[in-house]
């Protein structure tokens, strides 16, 4: 239940961030593999960047910026990135006890059960992962801005929905196959 909750506060706190230059809304940020990327996405919310001649960030518009004052996107994109904190115990718990369970259901059949078993850790390394991310996204969106920062964030996120994407693969092929074979019975 509170994984469905959260994924209802991060929907409507992340409506905001979907722009035409953003449509994925915070996914945006999180897949941002470099500097200039990071900067595309924060002057596509407002962040308060002036620009060089190429038009290019380079940075900040006014003091303002600086101690705090940004845009309603911006805070959007930090009280998202807040909720996704709570949000990451919640889709964590609630994988790990499907994989768990599934690998109950399988009553240990081989390579099915050792990827659940596998699947039911690696969706707790997602979590660190998810956390490395965010923590470089409140980096970013608090205009500490580098490749270096922007690398991470972007590789923890790549390895964390992978994760994410090849458990709930996983869930819904056993999920749909105990369905039907609970059935059959």
């Amino acid at each position: 239940m509170g994984t469905l909750v959260m994924v209802v506060v991060m929907s409507i706190t992340g409506k905001p961030l979907k722009t035409p230059e953003t449509p994925s809304g915070i996914i945006a940020l999180e897949l941002a593999g470099n500097k200039a990327e990071v900067e595309e996405v924060l002057t596509a919310w407002g962040f308060p960047f002036f620009a060089n001649p190429e038009g290019r960030a380079r940075g900040f518009r006014s003091m303002a910026a600086v101690f705090g004052h940004t845009g309603a996107k911006i805070k959007a994109a930090k009280q998202n990135t807040y909720y996704d904190f709570i949000f990451i115990l919640f889709y964590t718990a609630l994988f790990y006890m499907l994989c768990k369970a599934t690998v109950r259901w399988l009553n240990n059949q081989g390579h099915t059960t050792f990827l659940g078993t596998f699947l039911s850790k690696a969706v707790i390394v997602s979590a660190f992962l998810d956390v490395i991310e965010n923590t470089g996204m409140l980096l970013s969106l608090s205009g500490n801005i580098s490749d270096g920062s922007a690398a991470i964030t972007f590789i923890a996120s790549i390895i964390k929905w992978s994760i994410v994407a090849i458990t709930i693969l996983y869930l819904l092929i056993f999920g749909i196959y105990f369905g039907i074979y609970s059935r059959r019975k």
